[in-house]
């Protein structure tokens, strides 16, 4: 264990010494808080529907009644100049309006002979910034359309209960933090990713680095085992991914708590044994990104040969997000045995404050370090192969 240390902290020394090969190794892992933060809080923004919404609305004085349930309701209306409908659409795609309410002149007159007015609202869809205003107006319309037709069967001595059907009533047994968890899923995503990517250099430069420097050779000359050599690199390698997940982790938390998503219905809220549980379950993925970097490094012939080697690993964060996403699914217990896997899935049911069980975080962590060894022994009998040096 002692050689071991010795190789661990001479590679972590150089790792620090590299200022350049440091900041881009974290670069990633203090921006993506960052960069979730600012997302999210233009997601809520957009979310949310000022109150004084106003509506450029086009032929207002075809429709006096039309236009005073608007107001009551809270909606400022900029009237308009009657145009042509053509000319209204370019505006919208210009993105010179927002959106419009567009009024026929013979609104009146078809209301009176019980004719339904088409009432045309032009937007664009495609646009996520007026999605909650449009959606507001919308609303507003449908509720002065049900108004109208109550009116229309009172007046008739008809209840307006007979236009009413069977009635839906949605039970939705989601909680607000499994609603946020559905909404924040990308943070196990940025955790994984990070223990990939903090650790990257040192794993690259202690194989296809130390073959492209010619200083391989020299180095197995010492009376030391290949495996202690790649145990050595990996510790180093793996210490540097943690500090990077870690920091991820924590960022990403507080960047949860600063947000407002109480303004859009939700909640976040971790206590200090999922936050501890959700520690526990990273623990081993960064040392199973460095066996797998050092693995592949060996079989690169230069430090770019193995970035474009390497570089692939990058995926297998986002393989478990992707499949959950796509194909729902209850967590078993012997999903907490499959590496990284595991570690993506069990976090998105803390954060979810999902129930977990010991044995799920037992097998997660022995079964990612399992790996992660079996990883450095193979890597270290090849670096015994005087095939696998020369090659």
């Amino acid at each position: 264990m002692n050689r071991i240390f010795i190789v661990a902290r001479k590679e972590f020394r150089d790792g620090i010494r590299d200022r350049r090969a440091l900041l881009s190794a974290f670069f990633f892992p203090l921006s993506a808080p960052l960069f979730i933060y600012f997302l999210l809080n233009a997601v809520i923004n957009m979310a949310q529907v000022d109150d004084s919404l106003e509506v450029p609305i086009f032929g207002a004085n075809a429709a006096p009644g039309l236009v005073n349930h608007l107001v009551e309701r809270g909606i400022k209306l900029s009237h308009r100049q009657p145009e042509p409908l053509s000319a209204i659409k370019s505006a919208v795609v210009n993105q010179t309006l927002d959106y419009a309410l567009i009024i026929p002149a013979d609104f009146e007159s078809q209301m009176a002979s019980y004719q339904p007015p088409d009432l045309l609202l032009v937007f664009d869809s495609s646009r996520n910034d007026v999605g909650a205003q449009v959606k507001r107006l919308r609303d507003t319309l449908a509720a002065y359309n049900q108004e109208l037709v109550s009116l229309r069967l009172i007046a008739r001595g008809v209840s307006p209960k007979i236009t009413v059907g069977a009635r839906p009533q949605p039970i939705d047994v989601a909680s607000d933090q499994k609603r946020t968890a559905n909404l924040m899923n990308f943070i196990p995503l940025y955790v994984l990713m990070a223990a990939f990517v903090a650790g990257l250099g040192i794993a690259i430069d202690g194989t296809a680095g130390e073959r492209e420097r010619k200083s391989i050779e020299p180095l197995l000359i010492n009376p030391v085992p290949q495996t202690h050599f790649i145990f050595g690199k990996w510790l180093a390698s793996g210490s540097f991914a943690l500090l990077g997940m870690l920091g991820t982790l924590v960022l990403c938390i507080v960047a949860m708590y600063s947000l407002p998503i109480e303004q859009i219905g939700l909640s976040f809220n971790i206590g200090f044994e999922q936050a501890l549980a959700l520690l526990i379950i990273c623990l081993p993925v960064p040392y199973i990104a460095a066996g797998m970097q050092l693995l592949l490094g060996l079989f690169a012939k230069s430090f770019k040969d193995a970035q474009s080697y390497i570089g692939i690993l990058i995926i297998f964060p986002m393989i478990p997000v992707i499949i959950r996403q796509f194909m729902p699914f209850v967590t078993e217990t012997w999903m907490a045995s499959v590496p990284i896997f595991s570690q993506s899935v069990l976090m998105m049911d803390i954060l979810a404050g999902s129930p977990y069980t010991a044995l799920r975080l037992f097998l997660s962590i022995v079964t990612g370090f399992i790996a992660s060894a079996g990883l450095c022994l193979l890597a270290g009998k090849l670096l015994a192969s005087e095939r696998m040096i020369q090659s």
